[in-house]
């Protein structure tokens, strides 16, 4: 059986959108990004693009590796 990095990717949003203290709608619009986006990342229907990663990275401060792999902290 085959895994993606980004397996458990929607487990870690979720994470960090709590951690933040904000819901999703506040979320996406932080992001520039529609909140159906990101549940659709949450349930692990759709995966983020470089550019999202980056932006997400570089908007909350937490590690590209952290996100894509849940390696290391937050």
């Amino acid at each position: 059986m085959h895994t993606s990095l980004f397996d458990s990717f929607g487990q870690r949003l979720a994470q960090l959108i709590a951690a933040r203290g904000i819901n999703q709608g506040e979320f996406a619009r932080q992001l520039n990004a529609s909140p159906a986006f990101i549940s659709d990342m949450i349930r692990g229907l759709k995966k983020p693009g470089a550019e999202f990663l980056y932006r997400l990275a570089q908007q909350y401060c937490v590690s590209l590796d952290w996100l894509g792999r849940g390696g290391g902290s937050m």
